[in-house]
């Protein structure tokens, strides 16, 4: 848990990953009770989380208390996907903006993914990584 991430009141951290610290299955982890990437564009991180809950159900605990809800029921993977193109901020523009404005697709893996896609240059590891996906 990263409790200094805002905003403080993100879902509750617990220690779903001390759940057995010995035998066949220390270390494991129930994943409908972790925020990895869910849904039709892949919610993750729990301040990602409640911020999607609280606009599709009105709660801040109905995907934090089942984050699997986003993965397992449609209008909630669709909703957080739809919630997070038209939401969530970037240098200034949402997903929608960036193509809407500036005709431009590649800002939105800047604004999804931010330092794990971009910059996609020629030098580093996001330009084979571009190249890795497109080539699939």
């Amino acid at each position: 848990c990263q409790s200094n991430l805002l905003p403080p009141e993100g879902c509750e951290c617990d220690d779903v990953y001390e759940r057995s610290a010995h035998g066949p299955m220390a270390g494991y982890v129930k994943s409908n009770q972790v925020y990895f990437g869910r849904g039709a564009i892949q919610l993750s991180w729990n301040y990602n989380y409640i911020r999607a809950s609280v606009a599709l159900t009105g709660a801040p605990q109905t995907f934090c208390q089942r984050p699997d809800l986003v993965a397992t029921t449609g209008e909630h993977a669709w909703g957080a996907g739809l919630f997070y193109w038209m939401e969530n901020v970037k240098n200034d523009k949402t997903c929608h903006q960036s193509v809407l404005l500036n005709d431009e697709f590649g800002e939105t893996l800047d604004n999804i993914n931010g330092g794990l896609e971009c910059p996609a240059d020629d030098h580093g590891w996001h330009g084979k990584a571009v190249i890795l996906r497109i080539n699939r």
